[in-house]
């Protein structure tokens, strides 16, 4: 038999090596992607990666050890040889590799945010801050921006600050976007919260922001400005705000003992066998949905019912004399007097938060929000007159009925003016304890909001952009034109041409109002009109810019909020140590559930292998 060539030897060696190092690194990067997927399915759910004691004879090795085991013994097979077969200094799973992992992960996420941003040409920025479980001022940042034809707000940050005036934050805010490649230039709007640091006139952030960026429109938070309305109306009218103050004391008496509260459910199963018992909610400042919320309980005549029996059981079972005395005063309290205005609230607050709850929404824009607004305030208008009146006072005679509350106000004390006073003290005319109730309650609040809600939510945004709305192009044709010439020059620096734009616009006028169907008639939503814009036409690019402009301006900041709901699931009592890289990585996991779900894991594996020298083969 002849021998073959000592290079053709070699040569079969050396493609030999190279097939078996190509075996070992498809089954080592076989093993990664499924760490991977497990840290992403982790991650994404907000749940603790490590255990106190992560040892073989631990009862709780934490959620991923745990996990990783389980898998390992119902059917895993890559798991359970890599559990078995790997050494101990190589078996990737230690907590500085999780850590590498989880930020591999977290960094992919940020940075398709990112490319998302900047694929769209221009963005909106969303900014908030909160006290974390370790007491830390903690500062989260939001994106607005379309994709793909697509409205999204995203997470970006969340970063510890000690400084949270408005220079400090607006410094924060522009480095934060810079370390990303985000130029404001790109950006069209800013939306904060209603604190002085966030959006002061002069010294808050949006006011240092526009300083250096004048085109960025700042939006006050819709939803804080509704709720902050809200808190200011109930506050400034006596009876409204002992009503509310009342409201809040049977929730701390009631609610404040498992013994009262295992009480009270138990009268609600009893006058309310068919129904789920509730809780009574508090009220809160900052929870913008609080007070209707504790009203919708309140107003059920089964639960206000189970309301009354409760104080009665505590004032007659109860040892502790304060707490048996402010039973007592509260059941006194809960007369005819308390249920007029319950019925009011109930009633207007349900509308107020149906209105919240769509501005909350990601899909709406400014437009419609402002429409929303001047729809509440008709609605106001509306409930203001004498019929609306006598049905909510005969509402509430139903309900004392139901109640055994006799359906009749107290007779006011007469407040005698001297004649040194007032010569005609004696001709005096005195209002009913009705009349005194709807004059100076139910009329009094309700010219408040509607005194509120017009001048929280200025019309002006609705004239900038209303060039954009069909019923206007359709109804005043010059207004519009005018308009969308002042709006285009004022955007020129992302990129739309103000003379181009205003040729553009008589073609589109005429274009969509011959092919968009139902355009003139069903006045579609602007979004609408850009993503027929998108599909069907290239010829107005600086209109379709226009458009997505106007699409890109947040209408509150709760995107930014949601996100710190996220916060209080990842740092938590036990994991109130967790340092800024971290918390971020697993918040951009967390709070981008879909972009977290569909990462590409042969991606993050050569990410994590491009880190640093690994001692298991990862790249071919």
């Amino acid at each position: 038999m002849q021998k073959q060539p000592i290079d053709a030897q070699l040569s079969e060696q050396k493609e030999e090596q190279i097939s078996r190092r190509r075996k070992t690194v498809l089954k080592n990067r076989e093993v990664l992607s499924h760490l991977f997927d497990l840290s992403i399915l982790v991650a994404r759910l907000g749940l603790p990666f490590r255990g106190h004691d992560e040892s073989s004879d631990s009862n709780n090795k934490g959620v991923f050890r745990e996990l990783l085991e389980h898998q390992a013994r119902n059917g895993d097979a890559v798991l359970r040889e890599h559990l078995q077969n790997a050494s101990l200094n190589c078996n990737y799973l230690s907590h500085q590799v999780q850590n590498e992992i989880i930020d591999a992960i977290g960094s992919a996420v940020h940075e398709e945010v990112v490319r998302r941003v900047i694929s769209a040409g221009m963005y909106s920025v969303m900014m908030d801050e909160t006290t974390d479980i370790s007491n830390q001022e903690q500062v989260a940042i939001s994106v607005r921006f379309i994709f793909e034809g697509a409205i999204e707000e995203r997470f970006l940050d969340i970063t510890a600050v000690i400084d949270t005036t408005g220079e400090a934050l607006a410094g924060h805010l522009i480095a934060r976007l810079e370390s990303d490649f985000l130029s404001l230039n790109q950006a069209v709007s800013q939306s904060y919260d209603g604190a002085g640091n966030m959006s002061g006139r002069y010294r808050g952030v949006q006011a240092r922001i526009r300083e250096r960026y004048p085109h960025v429109t700042y939006v006050y938070c819709y939803a804080h400005n509704l709720n902050r309305l809200l808190v200011n109306v109930c506050s400034q009218e006596p009876i409204a705000r002992d009503f509310f103050a009342l409201v809040e004391e049977l929730y701390v008496i009631i609610e404040g003992s498992a013994k009262r509260h295992h009480f009270f459910i138990s009268a609600q199963k009893r006058h309310r066998p068919n129904e789920t018992p509730r809780r009574l909610a508090g009220l809160s400042d900052t929870r913008w949905n609080c007070r209707a919320v504790s009203l919708s309980v309140l107003i059920e005549p089964g639960i206000l019912i189970s309301v009354v029996e409760t104080l009665d059981h505590i004032a007659t079972t109860t040892s502790d004399s304060k707490i048996r005395a402010s039973a007592l005063g509260l059941s006194r309290c809960l007369d005819f007097k308390f249920l007029v205005p319950l019925v009011v609230f109930a009633d207007l607050f349900h509308r107020f938060d149906v209105v919240s709850n769509v501005l909350q929404s990601v899909d709406i824009d400014v437009l419609e929000a402002v429409e929303l607004i001047d729809a509440l305030i008709g609605f106001v208008k509306e409930k203001r007159s004498s019929e609306s009146w006598r049905s909510y006072l005969d509402k509430a005679i139903n309900m004392a009925n139901v109640l055994n509350i006799e359906a009749e106000l107290p007779q006011e004390r007469r407040r005698r003016i001297s004649v040194r006073i007032d010569d005609n003290a004696s001709n005096e005319e005195h209002m009913t304890p009705e009349e005194s109730l709807k004059t100076n309650f139910f009329f009094t609040t309700l010219d408040r909001m509607v005194n509120s809600l017009e001048e929280r939510f200025p019309r002006d945004v609705l004239e900038k952009f209303s060039a954009l709305l069909p019923r206007v192009i359709v109804d005043q044709p010059s207004v519009a034109k005018e308009r969308f010439s002042a709006l285009a020059s004022q955007y020129e620096v992302i990129g739309i041409y103000p003379n181009a734009a205003a040729a553009e616009f008589d073609i589109f006028v005429k274009d969509v109002c011959t092919h968009f169907p139902s355009f003139r008639e069903a006045k579609p939503k602007p979004f609408e009109v850009y993503s027929w814009i998108r599909k069907n036409r290239q010829a107005y690019p600086n209109v379709e810019l226009l458009y997505k402009l106007l699409l890109t301006i947040p209408v509150t900041s709760s995107t930014t909020e949601r996100s710190f709901s996220k916060l209080a699931l990842i740092k938590t009592k036990c994991r109130n140590t967790m340092g800024g890289g971290r918390l971020r990585t697993l918040m951009n996991a967390s709070c981008e559930r879909d972009i977290s779900r569909n990462l590409d894991l042969g991606k993050l594996v050569d990410k994590f292998a491009s880190v640093s020298n690994r001692k298991m083969e990862l790249l071919l």
